[in-house]
């Protein structure tokens, strides 16, 4: 090989290694329905699903200073709501502010009680518009996210009727993706698994209308009834 050769094939090798090279890993919340796994390089978006690509990778590496959430909500408008990434940033949004309220504890601060209710907002926001349009793949997710949510909020009642919703919306989205039950930085709580909806939503009605119910209980009750049944 000439030296011209193999300097060029120096210099293509440098320039291969200095590349930011970011992956999309599934992590914490339940990323409902399975978002594959992507490396992409961080860059401005334009298309659609570019757009939702760089708000799930806000998302996914933790972010709590409102990049993900900027990058969803540019999603959210009538510019693209007819696009398959509205849907899922409709999702995302809401899942971006439940997994906040986590992330946030974690880092040692305060419980951030707006942040759960504005959760709950986006969920029902999910719900209402597209029960009946849409592709219903994140339905049961943001029924169950929503149940916890409520019981996260000591709502008990709301969040048994967002269980009940889980059963009669089974013939339209049939599981739910359940990667933790809630975000969490221990690896044993685990699940990454898509469950059976309804007998997901008539577990976890009997862990909260038990008599000893309290919340970091029925967490843990869910999570291992999830990690029990997917390996079934």
């Amino acid at each position: 090989m000439s030296s011209q050769s193999l300097t060029r094939v120096c210099l293509i090798a440098a320039i291969a290694l200095l590349l930011p090279i970011e992956s999309l890993a599934r992590s914490g919340m339940n990323t409902a329905h399975g978002v594959s796994q992507k490396s992409r390089r961080r860059a401005t978006s334009s298309s659609p699903q570019e757009m939702l690509d760089l708000a799930l990778y806000y998302y996914n590496n933790d972010d709590i200073s409102g990049k993900a959430e900027q990058s969803f909500q540019q999603l959210l408008t009538s510019k693209y709501e007819q696009t398959p990434q509205y849907e899922t940033a409709q999702f995302y949004l809401a899942a971006y502010y439940q997994r906040k309220f986590y992330l946030q504890l974690a880092k040692g601060g305060e419980k951030d009680w707006n942040a759960l209710k504005q959760a709950a907002v986006e969920y029902r926001k999910y719900t209402d518009k597209f029960y009946k349009t849409g592709t219903h793949t994140w339905l049961n997710d943001s029924f169950f996210n929503l149940a916890l949510v409520k019981l996260q909020l000591n709502e008990n009642s709301a969040a048994i009727d967002e269980l009940l919703k889980v059963k009669y919306a089974e013939r339209l989205d049939s599981t739910v993706y359940i990667y933790q039950v809630v975000w969490s930085s221990k690896s044993q709580s685990v699940v990454d698994a898509y469950i059976p909806a309804a007998r997901l939503a008539e577990y976890s009605l009997s862990v909260v209308q038990a008599k000893d119910y309290y919340f970091e209980k029925a967490v843990l009750q869910i999570q291992k009834w999830c990690q029990a049944t997917a390996t079934r």
